[in-house]
């Protein structure tokens, strides 16, 4: 359920219906707070109908959550509520540094640059300037990474 209410999100992100995607981001986050908060496990879905899911799917995790919370401040930005939007890019860029086993580099790389983006718009130079500072040295590090990898 949360994967297909995140699909739809994005989907919505994609072709620019961004009220709709702010919408469905919110309800997959509050699906997400309410199945965590009420205690439940993933093994807790497991009688839903196993033949239908592949396990991985099924597991929606903290990286996928934060991914929500990012295409939810996406929307903002992109519908013009620029504060809301840092409020939200905000929150997942910390959210994301003190994940550890958080695998998505790339979108704290997006988060930063679009929290720069935002800070432009309210001319808060800044902070503009830290965090596309920020994209640009995870970039780099990534590549470091990446020639590493393929030596």
């Amino acid at each position: 359920m949360l994967h297909m209410l995140s699909i739809k999100a994005e989907s919505y992100l994609l072709i620019n219906e961004f009220e709709k995607g702010r919408t469905a981001f919110n309800q997959t986050c509050h699906l997400y707070n309410r199945w965590k908060g009420s205690g439940h496990r993933q093994e807790d879905l497991e009688n839903i109908n196993p033949d239908l899911f592949v396990e991985e799917q099924l597991e929606f995790g903290v990286d996928d959550y934060i991914k929500a919370r990012a295409g939810l401040a996406e929307c903002l930005m992109n519908s013009g509520r620029i504060e809301q939007a840092i409020s939200k890019f905000e929150g997942v860029k910390k959210r994301i540094k003190v994940e550890v086993v958080f695998d998505k580099p790339i979108l704290l790389v997006n988060t930063c640059n679009q929290l720069g983006n935002c800070y432009l718009k309210v001319d808060d130079l800044e902070h503009a300037k830290t965090n596309f500072e920020e994209s640009l040295l995870l970039i780099r590090k990534l590549e470091d990474t990446s020639y590493r990898v393929c030596d």
